[in-house]
């Protein structure tokens, strides 16, 4: 039983030399700069006889301080950090110049590749506008120019209810194959008047037909028998694409051809 403050009256010498160490906070003695020399029970203490009044002498308590256990902080010193800048730098070059090499020897490929899928997409879209030619604005019959390395013809490319001039053709270099667009203007309609527009795209910047002696378009009438007069329009009911492309015919690998066909859908068999 611990005696309440009505009976228990403490006596303290105090000592200002005492220092109590925070590490024993959690000794009752240690929160006092001082030490206990003496206490005095009441007469109605529990711990003396009722009646009798007994000082009790008590033994002087010193507490040695203890040291701290700092544990070291955590981090990187000046020499661990130019370490791994260090690596890191060398990894980072190391990448750098693997992917310049890997583009350094494979970009001949990687422009060979580029430029098929440019003429496959062209094409496609040349046979998409064939399928769909017809009459021009003023009347004239859908196809108008034939030959094995062009061919002119109308038809509404973009739906817009007018129909365009279309051109395909080699340019001056005979490697670069175009698309020209004319739009008709004015008051009558003409594909050459002032008020009409005319744009081109580049459909190959590498084509071989030239070179190679090899037609980019064959005709064929409706009986499928091949055209070779340029001047028979009015037969061609169906036409073969062929794009022979190679960004660097000195290397390889070779030349890469193309091909797809259309069917003209508005053609009209020739009266003879």
């Amino acid at each position: 039983m611990i005696p309440t403050t009505t009976q228990m009256i403490l006596l303290f010498t105090i000592n200002p030399t005492r220092v109590v160490h925070p590490l024993l906070a959690h000794n009752p003695l240690s929160a006092f700069p001082f030490h206990l020399n003496h206490f005095e029970l009441s007469k109605d203490s529990p711990w003396t006889r009722p009646g009798k009044k007994k000082k009790v002498k008590m033994k002087k308590i010193t507490l040695k301080p203890t040291t701290y256990n700092l544990q070291p902080n955590n981090g990187f010193t000046l020499v661990e950090t130019l370490v791994v800048i260090a690596v890191f730098g060398v990894v980072i070059g190391m990448v750098t110049s693997g992917i310049v090499f890997f583009y350094k020897t494979n970009s001949y490929v990687l422009e060979q590749a580029t430029a098929i899928n440019d003429a496959q997409a062209g094409i496609e879209h040349t046979a998409q506008d064939i399928r769909e030619a017809t009459y021009s604005d003023q009347g004239t019959y859908p196809i108008n120019q034939i030959s094995g390395t062009s061919l002119y013809f109308y038809s509404d490319i973009d739906k817009d209810n007018s129909v365009e001039r279309v051109k395909f053709y080699l340019d001056t270099d005979n490697t670069t194959f175009l698309k020209e667009i004319t739009k008709s203007g004015g008051n009558p309609l003409s594909y050459d008047g002032p008020f009409s527009t005319t744009t081109v795209k580049i459909i190959s910047k590498h084509t071989r037909n030239d070179a190679l002696s090899e037609n980019i378009f064959t005709y064929y009438n409706n009986s499928g028998a091949k055209i070779t007069d340029y001047n028979k329009i009015l037969d061609v009911a169906f036409v073969m694409i062929k794009l022979i492309v190679n960004v660097n015919p000195n290397r390889a690998p070779s030349d890469f051809e193309l091909r797809t066909s259309a069917s003209l859908r508005n053609y009209v068999t020739p009266i003879d």
